[in-house]
């Protein structure tokens, strides 16, 4: 779910606009249908979750690295 989420979220954020919304997920409802045709079944909470973890994650990466 996380790679299907990584894959999708950057599309969605580029049409809907990638603004702050206080920790929301902007477009998080056309994210959560694109996980859904991918992973049948998958709930709103757990793609909820995974798209927080991932979103933090990125954060992450985008930290230079120290030398």
């Amino acid at each position: 779910m996380a790679e299907v989420i990584a894959t999708v979220r950057p599309l969605i954020d580029d049409l809907v606009g990638a603004a702050n919304n206080r920790g929301r997920i902007p477009g998080f409802r056309a994210l959560v249908a694109a996980v859904q045709i991918a992973i049948p079944g998958a709930s709103r909470d757990s793609i909820a979750r995974i798209a927080t973890r991932v979103k933090a994650g990125g954060r992450e990466l985008e930290k230079p690295l120290a030398v």
